[in-house]
């Protein structure tokens, strides 16, 4: 433990102190923007104190104490509710501020007796976490046992945070698989993409509700039922480039709500000097227009995909009023570009 500034050892107030505090520090990093997390490195050296409280003492949120629920690798502790300042705002948790461990049990002890796992933890997907709807990467969550989450716990994405509202937020899907070394986490499929930077909570089974096991059978076989008779559906085909923006998949006026899954595109044809746009596009109310949502463009041989990749995967959400995807070639020999939809409905 270290000891503050002008306390020594034979102080008569430090057996007090030592009682109730397991670490005196400072943080040696930014926290995350969320107000969740605070870095001190030096904790890579002490115990876990999951389960501790952790108290700051300089800084907006002076004061205030919460509970740890994750004590990972690089001194990163994640607190069970975010850091908050006089006005109620988030606080960020910032390089050289002073915050105290306290003890649970009197002595100073490390890590007192608490569970390696809270029931409920916050999590923030890795900045450079490859979008999925089943893999999702939260380094904030990392340290922990492998498999430790596997089918007792639930993933719920509380916040898509390059589409604010739209899914996957709030859906909610059973971890199967859990790496410790790197917060990975593998789950049922969601219906669109989890990304990086999105906010999850990590949930128990006994928090969502006495008879879960029950709803959950129930629900496995409602699943079950609908899988069953959703047929997923192929369609593809050779386009060849003339110098316009030409469409690659359209569904123009879909008759009820479906799930476009995914558009590839092979990229091999392309040779140096050629460059292609490829645009995606959504309709989200009946008779507006399509509306472009995202444009990636290409150049180079292969369109200078990396790690010798030639097709690019694009991954659509589920969909009610239409969706289209465009290729433009606007540089360079117009090349034909092999193509394939799979949708479910």
């Amino acid at each position: 433990m270290r000891i503050p500034g002008g306390l020594h050892v034979n102080n008569p107030a430090f057996p007090l102190l030592q009682a109730g505090i397991a670490y005196w520090g400072m943080t040696s990093g930014n926290g995350d923007v969320f107000g969740t997390t605070l870095v001190c490195a030096d904790l890579d050296n002490h115990p876990t104190y999951v389960g501790n409280r952790v108290k700051i003492l300089t800084g907006g949120a002076w004061g205030q104490d919460r509970e740890i629920m994750v004590h990972a690798a690089g001194g990163i502790l994640t607190v069970a509710n975010p850091f908050t300042d006089a006005a109620g705002a988030v606080e960020q948790i910032v390089a050289g501020t002073l915050f105290v461990i306290l003890s649970n049990l009197g002595g100073g002890g490390g890590g007192g007796v608490a569970p390696s796992v809270g029931l409920w933890m916050f999590g923030v997907c890795d900045p450079a976490m490859a979008a999925s709807t089943t893999v999702v990467t939260c380094p904030n969550l990392a340290g922990l046992p492998d498999d430790i989450f596997n089918d007792d716990f639930y993933m719920e994405i509380l916040r898509n945070d390059n589409n604010v509202g739209l899914p996957p937020e709030h859906e909610i899907r059973l971890i199967t698989d859990y790496v410790g070394a790197t917060g990975t986490f593998t789950t049922d499929a969601f219906s669109a993409n989890v990304e990086a930077d999105d906010l999850v909570a990590i949930i128990h089974h006994s928090l969502i509700g006495p008879e879960l096991n029950v709803i959950s059978s129930l629900i496995r076989a409602v699943f079950d039922i609908v899988n069953a008779s959703l047929v997923d559906t192929e369609t593809g085909g050779t386009l060849t480039a003339d110098g316009t923006e030409q469409n690659v998949y359209i569904n123009n006026a879909p008759a009820n709500v479906y799930e476009p899954k995914t558009v590839k595109i092979d990229l091999d044809n392309m040779a140096v000097g050629d460059t292609v746009i490829i645009r995606l596009y959504d309709r989200i109310v009946p008779g507006g227009g399509l509306q472009q949502v995202d444009e990636v463009t290409y150049a180079g041989a292969d369109g200078s995909l990396l790690d010798g990749s030639k097709v690019i995967y694009i991954s659509l959400a589920e969909n009610r009023y239409g969706a289209q995807v465009t290729l433009e070639q606007t540089a360079g020999t117009n090349r034909d570009y092999d193509w394939e939809a799979i949708v479910r409905s």
